[in-house]
């Protein structure tokens, strides 16, 4: 059999940055320039109809992979708005070929062109796209070139509206030789922006924002999300992915990975977490309850989706949506046969948990396996996909000892269960912790849970915080000392005092806990306790040594007030600050 031949992705990359300059300049320059790519190209290679994920910075250096040549890649974009929260995609294709006679991977040609032919996610739909724009520094072109680069792309890619603001983005668009077939407008400052009748009208709209960092575009980002709500939830998507490479970092590559979305993605917003996962090649998500499942297929995602803790009322809705359940007594099982069996059902996929020692929910391996195995033979409506269980102590090293039982019992137990079958079948035990602790214990697929939203489960630590839930100060009281704030008089001021009210309670998910000094919020990144009983929709904080006025923002969490300092002051775990966040709380989704 002929070999194929093979190139370096990584010498692709740098072709397309040296054989065709003007194209790249176009690419690096502006593509890169306008979209945000949180600082990495996702490249899906797919040489034989097995789709592969690649990471890598712009413009791909840190690639070190090898494809087939001939093999087309498509460099999968990610666009996040602001306001509401929705993404799409579009893709740029390069081709690659050995030049002939070369004696070198690194001597291609590279073929690139862009194409619009990854669908708009379903959100999407009947919004208009806003494109507001700063000016591009250093492109080496004239700005009549370069803003016409600017208009061939946005025309191309379907943007409704541009919006460029900028002494430079004002003078290039105006000098067009022929004029726009877009909406928009042209403004030298972001105040003039902010004035102007265009900001007041932007609504049902999907607003991608992309300016250089001195151009302070966050004053337009907060001006949009205060048109709207004063709570929000920031979700950092860029974070996001940072932390599930981080966790990919102890993987093998072949070995799979279950990402968990449940409790609308640890609060972070189950639909947009589970886009940005199904962009990046995850195998599977993984929600508590079939409801949760339907939920993510509605919204576009086709992704494998396990449902961990199926109700028996729920049988109908896991097969019209592809949800596969996870299956842990004999009584689940039984039903779920039966209700397969009535509806025509065969080789359905289910996920047999074991019980090794969290007492939870799971056979019973010592005792549950011979009969597991020829209840799971005698029928065909289920076939079992996988077989798993849960580590009890992977983040403590004091349960090392339990947990190396557990991991035996674990294997011979699905050793059992596979030999009885032929098709593979899948095993995992390994969550967060267990995904940095045990390495050698990996099997065929992980759980992510904890860490992906941010939170090194080995040590309490953060890895890349995803959310920010912040506030803005309605009102600022002057109070004098021995007075009392909030209700049933429990915050006694013992000074003359500035007690500001925030727009969140414990309805928002401010633990009442935090209340009466327990706790404290960031004003203008100082320190600004809570004082008095925490209310259902509002609290009070003590701003007296803080310069701040009403109108300024709160961080309740976030990166510098991470979501564990709040779980230590109330002796609790990060899991309930971070899935307290209630529904009502505005998630407002980006990449940086």
């Amino acid at each position: 059999m002929q070999a194929v031949e093979r190139m370096d992705v990584q010498a692709g990359f740098d072709a397309m940055e040296t054989g065709i300059p003007r194209l790249i300049d176009i690419y690096r320059k502006i593509l890169v320039g306008i979209f945000p790519i949180a600082g990495r190209v996702n490249v899906i290679v797919d040489p034989a109809g097995e789709h592969r994920q690649l990471s890598g910075d712009i413009p791909g250096r840190e690639i070190q992979a090898q494809v087939p040549l001939q093999t087309e890649l498509r460099l999968q974009i990610l666009v996040a708005d602001l306001v509401p929260e929705c993404t799409f995609m579009f893709s740029v294709r390069a081709q690659f070929t050995q030049v002939r006679g070369a004696e070198s991977p690194g001597d291609v040609r590279t073929d690139i062109e862009p194409v619009r032919d990854v669908p708009d996610r379903p959100d999407a739909a009947g919004r208009r796209r806003t494109l507001i724009l700063s000016d591009i520094k250093q492109t080496g072109l004239t700005l009549t070139d370069l803003y016409g680069q600017v208009r061939a792309l946005v025309e191309h890619y379907g943007v409704d509206e541009l919006i460029g603001i900028g002494p430079e983005v004002s003078a290039g668009l105006a000098n067009q030789p022929q004029p726009f077939s877009i909406a928009g407008g042209s403004f030298h400052s972001i105040d003039a922006f902010l004035d102007s009748s265009l900001f007041a009208s932007l609504s049902n709209r999907i607003i991608l924002i992309k300016g250089a960092r001195a151009a302070r575009f966050d004053r337009i980002t907060d001006a949009l999300v205060q048109k709207v709500h004063e709570t929000i939830l920031e979700v950092n998507l860029s974070a996001v992915v940072d932390n599930l490479n981080y966790y990919r970092s102890f993987m093998r590559p072949e070995t799979k990975m279950v990402c968990m979305v449940k409790a609308s993605a640890y609060g972070a917003g189950a639909v947009e977490i589970a886009k940005t996962l199904q962009d990046h090649q995850v195998d599977y998500l993984a929600v508590a309850v079939a409801d949760e499942g339907v939920e993510l297929r509605r919204a576009g995602i086709t992704a494998n989706i396990m449902i961990m803790n199926p109700e028996m009322s729920s049988f109908h809705t896991l097969f019209e949506y592809q949800l596969e359940p996870e299956v842990y007594s004999f009584r689940l099982l039984e039903a779920l046969i039966k209700a397969a069996e009535r509806e025509g059902i065969t080789n359905f996929p289910v996920h047999i948990k074991l019980d090794t020692g969290m007492h939870r929910l799971g056979f019973t391996p010592s005792s549950d396996i011979p009969l597991l195995i020829s209840r799971l033979r005698a029928q065909k409506a289920l076939i079992p996909r996988s077989v798993f269980t849960h580590f009890v102590g992977s983040d403590s090293d004091d349960f090392d000892r339990f947990s190396e039982q557990q991991w035996n019992t674990f294997r011979t137990a699905s050793d059992a269960l596979q030999a009885a079958f032929p098709d593979h079948i899948l095993r995992h035990i390994c969550n967060s912790a267990g995904i940095e602790h045990f390495p050698e214990r990996h099997c065929d697929m992980v759980r992510l849970g904890l860490g992906l939203y941010g939170i090194n489960a080995r040590n309490n630590q953060m890895l890349h915080c995803i959310s920010t839930l912040k506030t803005t100060i309605l009102q600022i009281h002057d109070v004098p000392a021995n007075e009392t704030v909030g209700y049933s008089r429990r915050g006694h001021l013992t000074r003359d005092s500035r007690i500001a009210a925030l727009p969140i309670g414990y309805a928002d998910g401010l633990n009442r806990h935090l209340g009466c000094g327990n706790g404290y919020c960031l004003v203008n990144g100082k320190k600004a306790p809570y004082v008095g009983n925490i209310c259902m929709d509002v609290c009070m904080i003590d701003v007296t040594d803080i310069d701040c006025r009403e109108g300024d923002t709160a961080v309740i969490f976030g990166p510098e007030l991470p979501p564990t300092v709040l779980s230590d002051a109330i002796d609790t775990i990060p899991y309930e600050i971070l899935t307290s966040v209630s529904p009502r709380v505005k998630r407002i989704y980006y990449v940086d």
